[in-house]
């Protein structure tokens, strides 16, 4: 019987900011690269995985009783909310850079 070699699988190490990249961003920065998230290719993914974790949410919602599980349901609420706030301050952002541009061209 021939030897089969096992191996132990390494788990991928998170992908995370350290903290004091977040602390040292202002405002302005966050808001600058939100723009440019809503600009580039990565933009339609983020919409994608909105819209497939909405559709989880809204299951989530429509099969379980509120009395029997209201943290379930909350949870869902949560997460519907939260996706969402993300998204439009993305758009509002990206929308607000556009119309500047467009601004300063025709002038």
């Amino acid at each position: 019987m021939p030897k089969v070699k096992k191996e132990v699988k390494k788990e991928a190490p998170e992908a995370s900011v350290p903290n004091d990249v977040m602390d040292s961003l202002t405002d302005s920065e966050m808001s600058s690269l939100m723009a440019e998230l809503y600009n580039s290719k990565y933009w339609p993914a983020i919409l994608r995985y909105n819209r497939l974790m909405d559709v989880h949410c809204v299951n989530t919602l429509a099969t379980t009783d509120p009395f029997k599980e209201p943290t379930k349901v909350a949870q869902a609420q949560g997460i519907r909310i939260g996706l969402y706030y993300l998204e439009q301050d993305i758009y509002r952002e990206g929308e607000k850079r556009r119309k500047e541009s467009d601004e300063s061209i025709k002038k």
